[in-house]
């Protein structure tokens, strides 16, 4: 099963009027239906969401904290990999959402590669 989701914003709370939550859901249930051909099941929304550290990142153009490791370029196997996994798009935790490969992304097999190297040839 396939759910769809999106988060928008943001505005303060005095710019949303009583009720403001309604003209939102008939819209994304007119799309929903013009998409897919049937009538959703359910729709749950409100104005309580909240972005995730990753997404607020995006917003503000800046790395996610916890994300912004040290990324060697130079390292024999970051080219290599960073062909492979370019045109991923990788879900990093789940439920978070789906964002294109990084060079992080890279790093993150590479130590993995090198953890597993060095677990392997212990004595």
């Amino acid at each position: 099963m396939k759910i769809w989701f999106c988060k928008i914003g943001e505005t303060e709370p005095e710019n949303v009027r009583s009720g403001g939550d309604s003209p939102m859901r008939v819209a994304v249930a007119q799309a929903y239906r013009e998409i897919t051909g049937k009538e959703p099941t359910f729709c749950f929304s409100g104005w309580a969401g909240q972005l995730t550290e990753p997404e607020r990142a995006a917003v503000e153009n800046r790395l996610p904290r916890g994300f912004d490791k040290p990324v060697n370029t130079a390292h024999p196997l970051f080219e290599t990999i960073w062909q492979a996994i370019k045109d991923w798009d990788i879900e990093r935790s789940r439920g978070l959402g789906y964002a294109g490969a990084t060079g992080t992304d890279v790093q993150t097999i590479i130590d993995a590669i090198e953890g597993a190297s060095s677990e392997n040839s212990a004595p």
